[in-house]
């Protein structure tokens, strides 16, 4: 087996670090970085696949590559075995960032052969155009972030590899253009990280988290706590009004899956409310997740052991159960209009 050096592009609204970082063995730095031919060869490689950057990045230095090397029996198995690696470092720069980001990357890149010294840039045919060129390195003392200390901590946890297929649903959707499509991956993300079987009933535990005493719940947690909840003002006609939502969502997911139900093209009403109420879950959750993790959570049957602990932990300041916001329809997908020809 050889060594190669890989780099791939970050999309655009992508993470943004002023100095370059290492996590585990993958940099992430500025496009700046590079040399001048070195860009060169990743302009050839944007260009194969119809990507391109905006001037005003490269002078500003906003867009990153990230950098990882690799042992492989050839240059496709080490794109291969690269590209899983990067993703699941965006997963998880996803997980632990505040706010909706959305870290991609780009089809561009290029490999080198370490022992041949070798480059070859992506293209949307193959891997080719050998160029030989000299590697570069780069002296820095790095300084320790979340994502480094998660990837440290959590490296033989069980419960953090759930969180990790959980993030990456929930990256790869903020691209995903079809509102349809959209449910469906907000449903798969909850059910990997919610359901421990089957059986599992998803829409009480989903309820649980975004604050309505369900089930056991109600015993479990601090009694004035379990009671300032239950006694909000429509609280009954809130959980039936969400719980309504959710079953219909449910419904929808089985329908498509085991009937082939045709996805829609356009948003509607009903679905930007049924997304929205789903990204305030998944946004709910994650503070649900970190905070399992700060107590050493090692798998989905502990988490669901310790819910009620860490429910306190989080709902105990303050809580309210806001509809208005819940239901705010925020997502904008592309309208289509229809403009009289003259």
């Amino acid at each position: 087996m050889k060594e190669y050096l890989v780099i791939r592009v970050l999309g655009e609204d992508s993470i943004y670090l002023q100095r370059p970082k290492i996590y585990n063995n993958i940099e992430v730095g500025n496009f700046d970085r590079l040399r001048a031919n070195e860009k060169e060869i990743l302009y050839k490689s944007l260009e194969s696949f119809n990507e391109y950057l905006k001037e005003n990045e490269i002078k500003d230095i906003t867009r990153q590559i990230v950098t990882i090397i690799v042992k492989a029996e050839n240059i496709k198995e080490a794109d291969e075995i690269s590209e899983k690696l990067i993703l699941e470092l965006l997963d998880l720069i996803d997980f632990v960032s505040i706010g909706l980001g959305n870290t991609t990357i780009m089809k561009a890149g290029y490999i080198k052969d370490l022992e041949e010294d070798q480059y070859y840039y992506r293209s949307d045919l193959s891997l080719k155009y050998p160029l030989s060129m000299l590697a570069t390195n780069n002296e820095m003392v790095w300084n320790v972030d979340s994502i480094h200390i998660n990837l440290i901590i959590n490296e033989n946890n069980e419960f953090f590899k759930e969180i990790q297929k959980w993030s990456h649903w929930r990256r790869i959707l903020k691209s995903e253009n079809n509102p349809h499509i959209k449910l469906l991956m907000y449903w798969f993300a909850l059910e990997g990280i919610i359901k421990v079987n089957e059986e599992d009933q998803i829409i009480s535990k989903i309820m649980r988290i975004i604050g309505f005493v369900q089930g056991t719940l109600g015993r479990d947690i601090n009694r004035e706590l379990a009671k300032s909840i239950t006694n909000q003002e429509n609280y009954k006609e809130k959980r039936t009004k969400i719980n309504n939502m959710l079953e219909k969502i449910r419904i929808k997911r089985n329908d498509t899956v085991h009937q082939s139900m045709q996805t829609y093209l356009n948003i509607t009403s009903e679905l930007q409310k049924e997304l929205s109420l789903l990204e305030f879950i998944n946004e709910t959750l994650n503070a649900f997740l970190h905070k399992a993790l700060e107590k050493n959570v090692s798998s989905k049957k502990e988490f669901w052991d310790e819910f009620p602990k860490i429910f306190e932990e989080i709902y105990m300041e303050k809580y309210r159960i806001d509809d208005d916001v819940i239901l705010t329809e925020y997502y904008h997908f592309d309208k289509i209009s229809y403009i009289k020809s003259e």
